[in-house]
């Protein structure tokens, strides 16, 4: 996935930043699939969804237990009808949220009826999110005009144009019911590090995993069941993200993953926030990732927290020769080009486009082979008006990834100005 492409660059702020903001296209008229795992334990998927979530019940003597709600009341509406037909009962215990994006927990309104928990940095992370909404609404029509404006030159009967449109459809409803309807619905009840339920005859242990995905990702596992629900946090094929806040955090994470690879804990089931059930090897692949990478970054400091620290005491030129300096001492920094680069992003999209294209020439001397470099150089001179530097560093950026989108529909608009 280019995360570095500017229309899912500013999909993704939307899927980290704004609740509300995630409506299935569908869904009110469409099936809901229903998997049974036993006689108490079910995921509901919406066929038609996007983003594909899986929403877990588990039925219980004190209860339904619902473990994520969506993204948005209405969606969380046809999940709650489903669960009482399925489970013939309406007496809804709890809703546990694995972390705090809106795909996940603004359903949350439709089971205020049960006690909502989570970990202690949800509600913080909610409620800067809700800070954001209509900042991140703006942006979301942007975003429509430039997909719009892409499938106009697409062939419509290609696969391709017809996800876009699936897209275009979903963002636009998401958009209409960021304007009412809905309701920001907290955790009532969060945890630190760990806490268990007791439903009976069931048992629910939930795991602080650690910032990861975001900073309130938890593991929930039922010993009964056998089964792990991850969250967001993994994927099949797909590593974890990693970057000097997050590796801060690698004990946590390998400790966390240890207790269901290295010990003997019955497992019938893993289910992620999104897609395809995972199996068993991932935790052990994202486990030996973990121990890699521990290895690799021990006994160094990041480059990034130094170069901050560097420009928020001594300024712009300081930060950027100091970054060029422990780029050549290998063995005392690691330099992660991700972290460097969406920190000079969000520096520009605040405006600081003199500064941003500094750090962004930087960034590509420092990483030439890195496609995204001369994309985002590219559009921070676009910013600036430099229509030619602009149109250097797309053709520059493309030239490396010839399947960069964002490169080539820029290109198109800016050679069309010249």
């Amino acid at each position: 996935m280019n995360i570095k492409n500017t229309i899912f660059r500013l999909v993704l702020m939307l899927v980290l930043l704004s609740p509300g903001l995630f409506s299935d296209a569908d869904s009110a008229d469409s099936p809901i699939s229903v998997t049974k795992l036993s006689p108490r334990a079910i995921v509901l998927t919406f066929p038609d969804d996007p983003m594909q979530n899986n929403i877990i019940a588990i039925k219980s003597e004190k209860g339904i237990v619902v473990v994520d709600t969506h993204s948005s009341p209405s969606t969380a509406v046809e999940i709650r009808k489903k669960i009482i037909e399925e489970f013939q009962e309406e007496n809804f215990a709890y809703v546990i949220d694995t972390h705090s994006h809106g795909d996940h927990t603004c359903g949350n309104q439709v089971f205020s009826d049960a006690v909502i928990i989570a970990h202690e940095a949800c509600i913080p992370e909610m409620l800067e999110y809700a800070k954001r909404q209509p900042q991140m609404a703006n942006r979301l029509k942007s975003i429509l005009k430039q997909m719009k404006a892409g499938l106009e030159k697409m062939d419509k009967t290609s696969e391709e144009a017809q996800a876009l449109e699936r897209r275009i459809t979903y963002y636009e409803l998401a958009a209409k019911e960021t304007e009412s309807g809905f309701v920001l619905t907290l955790p009532e009840v969060t945890f630190k590090d760990r806490m268990s339920l007791n439903l009976g005859d069931l048992h629910l242990d939930l795991y602080y995993f650690g910032l990861c995905h975001s900073k309130s990702d938890i593991l929930v596992y039922c010993p009964e069941e056998g089964l792990l629900l991850t969250g967001d946090l993994f994927s099949t094929g797909h590593e974890l993200y990693v970057d000097s806040e997050r590796i801060l955090h690698f004990d946590r994470w390998e400790k966390n993953l240890e207790m269901f690879v290295d010990q003997d804990k019955k497992i019938n089931f893993i289910i992620s926030g999104h897609k395809e059930f995972l199996e068993r090897e991932e935790l052990s692949r994202h486990l030996d990732f973990i121990r890699k990478k521990k290895e690799e970054f021990k006994g160094k400091s990041s480059a990034f927290f130094a170069a901050k620290k560097i420009y928020q005491e001594e300024g712009l030129e300081a930060a950027a020769k100091g970054l060029k300096e422990m780029s050549t001492q290998p063995q005392k920094y690691y330099l992660l080009y991700p972290e460097l680069d969406q920190y000079v992003y969000y520096m520009m999209l605040d405006g600081k486009l003199d500064e941003a294209a500094v750090f962004f020439e930087t960034l590509a001397e420092l990483f030439p082979d890195k496609s995204m470099a001369y994309d985002s150089l590219g559009e921070v001179y676009k910013r600036k008006g430099n229509i030619k530097l602009a149109l250097k560093n797309f053709k520059k950026s493309l030239e490396l990834d010839p399947e960069n989108r964002n490169a080539k529909m820029q290109i198109d608009q800016l050679e069309k100005k010249k």
